[in-house]
């Protein structure tokens, strides 16, 4: 059961397909879109962006990201914003956190109540501690995040503000699926650029089978080479085999 299944139970089937799938991952995922983004111009929220990763402003921003299943109850999540990346952990929170969607990156514990409504999914930031000890309210920030579905379309729609400092990003986008792992592999095993810098291909390092087209955006052509089995052995693949299958790199 992943993390948002067992935080929304039965309400998690009331959710929009595109949600619903990418939120009951079994296997890893590699997602790509496109975003509009706007920053805020201060300094603080400058440097806020710097230090989190956050996007870049812009409009039709590349972004892809995967999703990793440890398939014991946690999610990776790596994000590319041209080039910017955010990863983070997620898992349902568990005794004092009970109810609630944990995200952890770095030092940080972000928690978030989860709300279906309306043909979307809504996540509001709760509380936030670091190195596991709570935060004074006063210090949160605002974090609004709204996912929804057009077709087969994961939309998503993000708002951060933070005090004393003010409004820092706002984006919105979609994504869509250009990959679905076969099994289980390590988190951090992410192709190395968008599939959107151009045209091309991706072409992965070892054991590669056919090219098949997934999709267009910003009208270049994706393709994606999937990785075929990796080299038959006693035992579970290690970690460097699974970085060496995943390690993919954007050939114009």
């Amino acid at each position: 059961m992943t993390p948002f299944q067992r935080i929304l139970g039965a309400a998690f089937d009331e959710l929009p397909g595109p949600v619903r799938t990418l939120h009951a991952l079994t296997t890893s995922v590699h997602t790509a879109g496109l975003a509009d983004i706007r920053a805020a111009a201060n300094p603080g929220a400058w440097l806020l962006c710097k230090v989190a990763g956050l996007p870049k402003p812009g409009q039709g921003v590349p972004v892809s990201v995967s999703f990793h299943p440890d398939g014991r109850g946690r999610e990776f999540w790596n994000r590319h914003f041209a080039g910017r990346r955010y990863a983070s952990t997620m898992e349902a929170g568990r005794q004092r956190d009970d109810g609630l969607l944990i995200e952890r990156f770095g030092p940080f514990d972000l928690l978030f109540r989860l709300q279906p409504t309306q043909g979307r999914l809504a996540w509001s930031l709760v509380g936030w501690r670091v190195l596991g000890m709570p935060l004074p309210a006063w210090s949160r920030p605002t974090i609004e995040c709204s996912e929804s579905g057009d077709g087969t379309r994961f939309l998503f729609d993000i708002d951060v503000a933070f005090p004393l400092v003010g409004h820092v990003v706002h984006y919105r986008g979609w994504l869509d699926v250009i990959e679905q792992v076969s099994a289980i592999t390590q988190p951090g095993c992410l192709p190395s650029a968008s599939p959107y810098q151009g045209s091309g291909q991706w072409e992965a390092c070892v054991a590669t089978e056919r090219t098949r087209p997934v999709g267009r955006a910003g009208g270049a052509r994706i393709a994606h080479r999937r990785p075929g089995a990796l080299e038959s052995r006693e035992g579970a693949p290690s970690a460097d085999d699974e970085r060496r299958a995943w390690r993919c790199r954007w050939s114009a």
